[in-house]
């Protein structure tokens, strides 16, 4: 059953041309980056918005430094390395 899985997932993966692959990657990065500065363990007081998280985790991967609060002092610890693993 296990080998019937990854064989369909590696059918998907060569039937994606290079282009297809990086953006789903930068997509799938860049949802999964949102959803943990989401998280209310990310920021001081209160959680982000989706738009916000979305847009610190789109700002993270293209390393434009744009944020929407300060981060040393309104993210945790938590929520500074989620930006830095996302940069």
């Amino acid at each position: 059953m296990s080998t019937q899985v990854s064989t369909n997932r590696g059918r998907l993966f060569r039937r994606l041309s290079p282009t297809q692959f990086v953006v789903l990657a930068y997509a799938g990065t860049v949802s999964i980056g949102a959803t943990l500065l989401r998280l209310p363990a990310a920021t001081v007081s209160e959680s982000l918005s989706f738009v916000d998280a979305l847009f610190m985790a789109m700002s993270a991967i293209c390393v434009t430094g744009l944020t929407v609060m300060t981060i040393g002092s309104e993210l945790t610890v938590f929520g500074q390395l989620v930006i830095m693993e996302l940069i």
